[in-house]
């Protein structure tokens, strides 16, 4: 079975409890900007065992925080659960957490996802979300899937004749890094 997008957030033990972790928009962004890299080279470095020891944590911590947890309360978690443990020890959580946020994961039933939303990044789509009267913090909650679901609605509602494409992610990360030149 082909995994659905529109579900990005896993599900897993970390800390003595099973948590939700998810990458939103915002934690995609900030993930990208604490690593120097896009989220694409961040999943490779962790494939080819390249990854720096902020790939790791920064992906984890970032997942707690759009899976729900406070900021201070992911920190808390990271210091007590991923700082005093070896890196390998984490590696596979960061992975999947990666590969859920690019790829999708399976619908619920498969023992990591638990029915999700999922992420999106870049100011092109803060420049949307405003259009539409969005916040900026209401858009980086909005999830991959989500954003691109709104503007075909607000363009159906507002008269659009054509289909708007949904960018592909190399089109999304072509966006974020432009945004982060400017």
């Amino acid at each position: 079975m082909a995994p659905d997008t529109s579900r990005t957030a896993i599900y897993a033990a970390f800390g003595g409890s099973r948590r939700k972790l998810q990458l939103t928009l915002g934690c995609i962004g900030e993930l990208e900007r604490i690593c120097t890299a896009g989220i694409g080279e961040i999943q490779l470095r962790l494939a080819g065992h390249r990854f720096y020891a902020a790939d790791l944590r920064e992906t984890i911590r970032l997942g707690l925080i759009g899976g729900g947890e406070a900021p201070a309360g992911a920190e808390t978690l990271m210091r007590f659960n991923f700082d005093q443990q070896p890196l390998a020890t984490h590696l596979q959580l960061a992975a999947d957490l990666l590969s859920a946020t690019v790829a999708g994961v399976e619908p619920e039933g498969n023992g990591v996802t638990e029915g999700s939303d999922a992420p999106a990044t870049s100011t092109v789509w803060h420049r949307a979300g405003g259009m539409m009267g969005l916040t900026p913090l209401a858009v980086d909650a909005l999830t991959l899937p989500e954003m691109p679901a709104m503007i075909e609605g607000f363009r159906r509602v507002h008269g659009g004749e054509e289909e708007a494409p949904i960018p592909s992610l190399d089109v999304f990360m072509t966006a974020l890094a432009e945004h982060r030149r400017a």
